[in-house]
């Protein structure tokens, strides 16, 4: 509990500040050209949202008396469940796109410029949020509000069913995909042949960096929940197996609220244009409020010599 109190901030303040940053260098224009910078701009907002809707308001009904919305009231409860799988599971889909785009991009670059671009990836944007509402939507009629808390119907068929098919489309497959499209994509570097276009490297390494450091993250949370489903009831009524449970789903859940945090750390070790363009932007602001500062000094010793003035014509007046 003190550890959970304490530290979750910590990454929910780190988290926040890093993804605004990563927000602000991909939004300008020479990093938004690329497809790469919509995926990483739309990632940085999906793990802000994760961060705040998730992590955040679970936070605050630790350490107040108010209770988390989905406890509130049975429509508030289902609303709740379709909104944390829409914000937690949207992000997992855009590095499979992105690393895709990557695996194109370094292993069939004669199809790089067909693919490879910020239209396909709006288009896989748009896809990735349809399918994920899709397979999202049965939380609306598989939870209620029971005894003050948002609860699974257990025992409906169509939530076991259902849960296994999301689970599949929504962590496993996915999970899968990458470790293979990240081992292809290794391999693909190791083979290709050095060229001049340092910026889709560094796009290239940023990319395989963030998807390599989610699956580390990730897993062991996905092995969690596999035991949870897997194990049988008589296994629940072990309070050592119960408290050895609650151990790994808490260092499970932590590891994966680090994955919402390490965008601009690997954005900022593996990309040199990243970190060129943070150095302008940093420059930028510090050049407006230089601006700004002298504008504002420059007004107060006009005001200030236009009273003097106005002192001195009384006094001549006067004399």
């Amino acid at each position: 509990m003190d550890i959970y109190v304490y530290i979750l901030p910590v990454f929910i303040v780190t988290g926040t500040i890093g993804n605004v940053l990563t927000m602000a260098v991909y939004y300008r224009k020479p990093q938004r050209s690329f497809s790469i910078g919509l995926y990483l701009f739309v990632y940085s907002i999906e793990n802000t949202l994760i961060l705040f809707l998730v992590y955040g308001s679970s936070w605050i009904a630790q350490v107040t008396p108010y209770p988390e919305a989905e406890n509130l009231s049975d429509w508030g409860c289902r609303v709740a469940q379709y909104t944390y799988r829409m914000v937690m599971h949207c992000g997992i889909w855009i590095l499979v796109s992105m690393t895709l785009d990557r695996y194109i991009y370094v292993c069939h670059p004669h199809r790089a410029t067909d693919f490879c671009k910020v239209f396909t990836s709006k288009a896989a944007l748009i896809l990735i949020v349809i399918g994920v509402t899709v397979v999202s939507i049965h939380a609306m009629w598989t939870y209620e509000l029971r005894d003050g808390h948002c609860l699974p119907l257990l025992q409906s068929l169509h939530y076991v069913i259902w849960n296994w098919f999301s689970a599949s489309c929504l962590s496993f497959v996915p999970l899968l995909l990458l470790f293979v499209l990240d081992m292809l994509l290794v391999v693909g570097l190791c083979t290709r042949r050095s060229g001049t276009d340092n910026i889709g490297t560094d796009l290239t390494n940023t990319v395989l960096g963030l998807s390599l450091i989610y699956l580390i993250l990730a897993l062991p949370a996905t092995i969690v929940n596999i035991i949870y489903y897997i194990m049988p009831g008589s296994s629940f009524a072990n309070a050592d197996f119960i408290q050895g449970l609650k151990h790994a789903t808490s260092v499970s859940n932590f590891m994966s609220c680090g994955n919402q945090t390490v965008i601009f750390i690997v954005c900022v070790t593996f990309s040199s244009s990243f970190r060129l363009e943070l150095k302008k932007l940093i420059l930028c602001c510090r050049s407006k409020n230089d601006k700004t500062v002298s504008s504002e000094l420059t007004l107060l010793t006009t005001i200030k010599d236009v009273h003097v003035e106005h002192l001195s014509n009384d006094n001549e007046t006067r004399v």
